[in-house]
């Protein structure tokens, strides 16, 4: 192309040139609703099941495979490691009393065995806390039961078991008499006793002129006192057996044609019940010596068969020997106290109760050793 020398020098077209509009801060804000859960979800930390299958399924199969295989491996080393420790530990119990090692020595991982021991301890305090709240509570429930039942019983009930059969006895359990009820049995027994005064009066020869006409019951007309079908009647007798006191209430019993009204018949039962009583109680007497004679049976036997033991013993002869021991039954407390043999779980025994329980051995040991070098019957008994 040519150019024109007299076309000068010639510029661009100016185009028009557009200046943006600087914005304003209310077009930069945007409205974001974040309280979209599906949009924007809440963090929550990925678990390690979840993070594994997340590797699974992302991660190189051989990759995955390689820290398997290191997982199984380290696995592996570890339980050789416990077995290894487990073995000297073992060794360790079976050496030499000079050689052995505290059972501490042996751990690998003391903050992680003092974290456990802390966890422990704390878990058992609040343990210790519960059972000692649970035992008071019940320790309540039984003191209130023994106030109200056990406490006002004048006599408990127990057995006494034959030493040669299945036969046994038991006593009577009494209850305490109120003040109240020893209050009117006394004014009823006045009552009965002034009525026989007046009946004694009436049938002497100081009765008055005037009272001589009154028709007084005689039921030896109308009966001869044998009767079988009439109960509670002694016909001027005695309940007591030959050898036995009389009853101090038998007096005051109206015979069965007298009780004629309604009151009579009232203070005839609490009469009765007053009789009844005092024959418990007389059996109860004798029930308590026959338990003195028993336990004094029971003693010789134990002395004979702590000798036969001991004759055991010299002879080196090893044989079980039966020792007589007193039922449950036969103890009217035992229903109170828990012995050893009915506890099944394995008592704990702490550091200072045992300390307590050898110091207490020791003792009677000692007792007993000199008891042996000065026991003239047991040297006489052995020379024998």
């Amino acid at each position: 192309l040519g150019s024109d020398p007299r076309a000068g020098l010639q510029t661009p077209a100016a185009h028009p040139i557009e200046l943006e509009r600087p914005s304003t801060r209310e077009d930069a804000v945007v409205n974001v609703d974040d309280k979209d859960n599906a949009e924007f979800p809440i963090w929550k930390p990925v678990s390690a099941d979840e993070r594994e299958r997340g590797g699974d399924d992302n991660d190189d199969p051989e990759l995955n495979a390689l820290a398997l295989a290191q997982r199984r491996a380290l696995t592996l080393e570890v339980e050789n490691l416990r077995k290894k420790l487990r073995l000297l530990i073992e060794q360790n119990a079976t050496c030499p009393e000079l050689e052995q090692l505290e059972r501490g020595d042996f751990c690998v991982d003391s903050e992680e065995k003092n974290q456990i021991a802390a966890k422990s301890k704390e878990r058992c305090d609040a343990l210790r806390a519960q059972i000692e709240r649970e035992n008071i509570a019940r320790q309540l429930i039984r003191d209130r039961l023994i106030k109200e039942f056990w406490d006002p019983m004048l006599g408990k009930g127990c057995q006494i078991c034959s030493l040669s059969s299945g036969l046994t006895v038991g006593n009577y359990p009494e209850r305490t008499t109120t003040d109240e009820e020893n209050t009117r049995l006394k004014k009823l027994r006045l009552m009965r006793k002034a009525e026989k005064m007046e009946v004694d009066m009436l049938k002497g020869p100081s009765c008055p002129g005037a009272l001589r006409g009154d028709s007084i019951l005689k039921t030896d007309d109308f009966t001869t006192g044998k009767e079988g079908y009439v109960v509670n009647w002694w016909h001027h007798g005695s309940i007591a057996q030959t050898g036995e006191a009389k009853p101090s209430d038998q007096k005051y019993l109206y015979e069965p044609f007298e009780l004629l009204t309604n009151s009579r018949r009232r203070l005839q039962v609490h009469v009765l019940q007053a009789l009844a009583a005092e024959y418990r109680l007389s059996f109860n007497e004798l029930f308590k010596k026959c338990q003195g004679d028993k336990k004094g049976v029971m003693d010789q036997i134990k002395e004979k068969v702590a000798r036969m033991k001991a004759i055991l013993g010299e002879l080196q002869i090893t044989e079980e020997v039966p020792e007589p021991e007193l039922e449950d039954v036969e103890d009217a407390d035992a229903v109170l106290a828990v012995k050893d043999r009915e506890i099944k779980v394995e008592k704990w025994i702490s550091p200072e109760e045992q300390a307590a329980i050898d110091e207490a051995k020791r003792k009677e040991e000692e007792r007993l050793r000199k008891q042996r070098e000065n026991d003239a019957g047991q040297r006489a008994l052995n020379q024998m």
